[in-house]
């Protein structure tokens, strides 16, 4: 599953975060937190293919620096972006991360970000197998699903 996402993301043809350059050879980049570990690592699905990207080695080196999503997000999105968010999350749908687990990103939010990106991915193997059917939001709490759990609860919350 772990490569089969990462192949998901080659093939939408990522952005690196920083530089905005297309990700096309994977062997040159490396893979690794959106969140980095160095911060988030006490949670125990820290490492889950849901917090895996491709990056630059460069833009990896500067996420470690910075620790948090927060604060790397806006120094991007003011060096390399002229503070244009919409261009910036364009270059984040290139990842599976829509405006939402945008959001929990600014606010170092990782389970939320974990579903919601777990949502997208989910979409899009929905859509290259063929199932049409609308996803429904869930609302059984189950022991093998602990990301959609806790967003079921917050969204239920909300």
């Amino acid at each position: 599953m772990y490569k089969d996402i990462l192949s998901l993301l080659a093939l939408k043809g990522a952005y690196d975060f920083d530089t905005k350059r297309n990700l096309e050879n994977a062997r040159t980049n490396d893979k690794d937190h959106t969140f980095p570990k160095s911060e988030f690592g006490s949670d125990k699905y820290i490492n889950s293919i849901l917090n895996i990207t491709w990056m630059s080695r460069d833009t990896n080196r500067k996420i470690k620096r910075y620790k948090r999503p927060s604060q790397y997000v806006k120094q991007f999105i003011a060096d390399r972006y002229g503070d244009n968010e919409a261009e910036f999350l364009e270059v984040l749908d290139t990842h599976f991360i829509n405006k939402k687990a945008y959001e929990y990103m600014l606010n170092d939010d990782f389970d939320r970000f974990i579903g919601e990106r777990e949502n997208e991915l989910i979409l899009k193997i929905k859509e290259l197998i063929g199932i049409s059917e609308p996803i429904q939001t869930q609302t059984l709490i189950t022991p093998n699903k602990p990301f959609s759990n806790k967003l079921a609860m917050w969204q239920s919350i909300e």
